[in-house]
């Protein structure tokens, strides 16, 4: 039976896109002293051939690690431009709680929205819609909604503290601050020997006393 829990101050994870992990991957990073992975779950324009399903959920769970789900951003590399819309965020927030459902998250695990990319100009009237109806989405589902806070969000400091409905942020190496509460999740990215990059996310109680979920089993 799985549970969702609290990810302790100071715990290390990872969050890992373009394949599924085998349980003897998922044991060896766990030996590593990993202690949560996050895996991807489609947007209405990501394959999902690659996302997170069932089995593999089972077989992380399994091999020790915690469990989190964030969605695909909608943009391909750095260079290209999203364009949100209240109405999209309710289409994209529903698939995000289907998908973790049917990978088996436990309710209150937070599943994560990824906001970077924002084209220029973008009304913040348009991102806000976009993410709350999101969230709503997300919790109706009885999921914990959580924003991963990327580069040109196209919100400041403050919009993301006052004006968002959740109270989970997870920061990127380039993101804007959350004001007064900061961040539960702190991503850095990593080289191993052979250059692979491996993204890194190191957990932390934030300013106001309240810390990412996961689910355990």
């Amino acid at each position: 039976m799985t549970t969702a829990i609290a990810i302790p101050n100071g715990s290390i994870g990872f969050d890992h896109a373009g394949s599924r992990l085998s349980y003897n991957q998922a044991r060896d990073y766990a030996r590593k002293g990993y202690k949560f992975c996050i895996r991807y779950v489609p947007n209405p324009f990501s394959p999902g051939t690659t996302d997170l399903i069932q089995d593999e959920a089972e077989e992380i769970l399994a091999a020790g690690l915690w469990l989190g789900a964030v969605q695909h951003c909608s943009i391909a590399t750095e260079t290209s431009s999203f364009v949100p819309t209240p109405d999209m965020g309710e289409e994209w927030g529903l698939l995000a709680a289907q998908a973790s459902t049917h990978a088996g998250l436990a309710t209150g695990t937070t599943v994560w929205l990824d906001l970077e990319g924002v084209k220029a100009g973008t009304p913040a009237s348009d991102i806000l819609g976009f993410c709350n109806r999101w969230f709503d989405q997300v919790s109706q589902a009885g999921f914990v909604s959580g924003i991963y806070v990327g580069f040109d969000c196209g919100l400041t400091s403050e919009q993301l503290y006052f004006q968002l409905s959740t109270k989970h942020y997870w920061r990127a190496p380039s993101a804007t601050n959350v004001a007064y509460r900061g961040f539960q999740l702190l991503q850095h990215v990593l080289k191993d020997a052979s250059g692979n990059e491996l993204d890194v996310d190191h957990a932390q109680t934030d300013a106001l006393g309240l810390n990412a979920t996961v689910t355990s089993q």
